[in-house]
């Protein structure tokens, strides 16, 4: 970097803290994110099933600094601290303009891979592009990723066996 860039990360998280009734769940955190960079938040697994918490809060930062906190039930009162994107201030307005790939899959686990890439594509490409052509760039992804074999082979899920946790992370 020259003395005349400035450094200026894509998304910086300044000071979040959140409390519960009981503790701070994150307490004064700081840090960024560079664009075209992976970032990799690590530490112990939180356990809410046997209702105690060992986890370090990586899944409550990232609801925070993407306001999903509050679908989750968590009030704004328990949350402090900033979240910037490109050196402005994010609110709550924004919140469509930041995201992460969650911890659980969102997929239909009873549908083939061929069965979610037609609803996905459907969905999510253009109104106005022909079923024909949807599928070709449909076959194009599955190609990309080596994927046609797998194209019967059920989405899968924690009690019903199918496509590896890695080949489900691919199309998120």
């Amino acid at each position: 970097m020259t003395s005349t860039q400035v450094f200026r990360p894509k998304i910086l998280f300044k000071n979040i803290i959140l409390k519960s009734s009981k503790k701070k769940v994150l307490d004064d955190v700081s840090g960024y994110a560079l664009q075209g960079e992976l970032l990799a938040l690590m530490g112990p697994s939180g356990d809410y099933f046997k209702l105690k918490y060992l986890g370090c809060g990586k899944t409550s930062l990232l609801n925070v600094i993407s306001f999903r906190s509050e679908l989750l039930g968590i009030e704004r009162s328990c949350i402090s601290g900033n979240v910037y994107l490109d050196g402005v201030i994010l609110s709550k307005n924004d919140k469509r303009r930041i995201g992460y790939v969650m911890q659980h899959d969102i997929f239909y686990e009873n549908l083939t891979l061929k069965e979610t890439m037609n609803f996905y594509g459907q969905i999510l490409l253009p109104k106005t592009m022909s079923n024909e052509h949807k599928n070709a760039r449909i076959f194009e992804l599955l190609d990309l990723f080596n994927l046609r074999k797998s194209l019967d082979t059920l989405i899968g899920g924690e009690l019903l066996r199918g496509l590896s946790g890695g080949i489900n992370k691919l199309f998120i």
